[in-house]
């Protein structure tokens, strides 16, 4: 029986096929956040700016903090949730401050409770308001 050169290789491909499709299914990405608008610090001024696009802008306790070109504050990071009804996100910031700060959304999402390693037994709360 002669078999064609293609046939010979179709345990490859299809175990090439199998490995492209494993990889491409373990690149998921985190859903999209669902938080937009401006938290503050009554009692400092200081502020969170949540983005749509899953970005945020921080300057816990200065309301007139250094701004980048963009006019935002230089404190960035990114944010994301697991779920749709998750208050805690998940955060990636800058090194200096990776592990200094956990952030908790309130059930309705109206205000942003910060505890930080520099007062650990203070939660600040931050109170949304009109853009």
């Amino acid at each position: 029986m002669c078999q064609s050169g293609s046939a010979k290789n179709a345990p490859a491909g299809m175990f090439l096929a199998l490995v492209v499709c494993l990889i491409l299914l373990g690149c998921v990405s985190a859903p999209t956040p669902a938080i937009s608008g401006r938290y503050v610090d009554k009692s400092t001024g200081g502020y969170i700016l949540f983005r749509q696009d899953g970005r945020f802008y921080y300057s816990f306790t200065n309301p007139s903090p250094p701004l980048a070109r963009d006019g935002l504050p230089r404190n960035m990071g990114q944010y994301w949730f697991n779920g749709t009804n998750d208050t805690v996100p998940f955060l990636s910031v800058r090194s200096a401050h990776a592990g200094q700060f956990v952030l908790r959304f309130s059930d309705s999402k109206d205000k942003v409770y910060l505890n930080s390693v520099y007062h650990p037994d203070k939660e600040i709360e931050f109170e949304r308001v009109a853009n």
